[in-house]
């Protein structure tokens, strides 16, 4: 059964904003948005109605739950899932199902390997971590021999490890293990027309920013499932769904770094994973204008993916 998080989880983001070193890193990664990347997916997403979650839930029998976080991880907390979802499309295509992802690898790589470790204390920058599982590459959880050691990553997110890893650095014997597992595309995602293409075509839309939609626990969906902006927080979390179908189109978006008891309330016209809620067009905006957004995918070019199974 969920249970409703602390109150102080409202203070555990991570997200750290960094406006210069967000526009070297997009500057050095080639296009300025999703459009100047992949022109072909521009207006994909009209009328779509897609949630990429579900491919996961179909690879793990159900909407399976995330330990909730307990320091400021969510950067990568929220890369983990991104890349749960992917593997899961990746399975549905034809590959095999290996593990979830581990969190605790894309929050080292993003402080320490490519961060050059610049941040005290907790947290990390997103753009670092979209460079690093492209450049680095990511790990399914499990247990590893490499460099005459044993290496666990445990089954479920452990802020602890991540922690240690987010100063230490990922251990170098792992580094080789990850460049086998690439997040080989991602570009920045200005708006809510191009979450929508993105999503549309079978891309994750992780991201970061200071608008919350929350002022206590649990936020309550309305009821048509939606909330509204409202606060602020240095949060990171997904984008992983979207239905622009009229009247209401909208995005659904997976804040499960908090587990699935911090929101509550109706689903809306159909069921939504828990620890997810729907957000409309304007909403989305603030939260790109008040941060940074990326389109990830597993592979170049921005292909699009046959979808047709997830369809609401």
């Amino acid at each position: 059964m969920s249970t409703v998080p602390p109150e102080s989880i409202l203070y555990l983001g991570g997200w750290r904003h960094d406006p210069e070193l967000i526009d070297r890193i997009c500057a050095d990664n080639g296009p300025v948005d999703l459009y100047a990347a992949a022109p072909h997916l521009k207006g994909l997403g009209a009328g779509a109605r897609v949630i990429l979650l579900n491919a996961l839930a179909d690879v793990e029998g159900g909407w399976k739950s995330y330990r909730p976080q307990t320091r400021g991880t969510c950067v990568g907390r929220g890369g983990g899932r991104a890349c749960d979802i992917l593997q899961a499309l990746r399975v549905k295509a034809g590959a095999d199902w290996v593990a979830r992802v581990s969190s605790e690898i894309i929050y080292g790589f993003a402080r320490v390997e490519i961060g050059g470790r610049r941040i005290r204390g907790d947290g990390a920058v997103v753009a670092n971590a979209v460079e690093a599982v492209r450049r680095l590459g990511v790990l399914p959880r499990g247990h590893y021999q490499a460099g005459g050691k044993d290496y666990v990553i445990p089954p479920e997110d452990d802020d602890s490890l991540a922690a240690r890893w987010g100063w230490e650095g990922v251990p170098d014997d792992l580094e080789p293990l990850c460049q086998k597992h690439l997040v080989r595309t991602w570009a920045p995602v200005t708006n809510y027309e191009q979450a929508r293409d993105a999503i549309a075509a079978g891309y994750v839309v992780w991201f970061g920013t200071s608008q919350a939609f929350w002022r206590g626990l649990p936020a309550r969906r309305d009821d048509k499932g939606f909330l509204r902006a409202g606060g602020v927080t240095a949060h990171s979390w997904i984008a992983v769904g979207v239905d622009d179908s009229a009247p209401h189109p909208h995005l659904i978006l997976d804040n499960r770094s908090w587990g699935d008891g911090w929101v509550v309330g109706p689903d809306g016209e159909y069921p939504i994973p828990p620890g997810c809620y729907r957000c409309r067009p304007e909403d989305f905006d603030l939260v790109v204008r008040r941060g940074e957004a990326y389109a990830v995918g597993d592979l170049d070019g921005f292909p699009i993916k046959k979808l047709d199974y997830l369809l609401i």
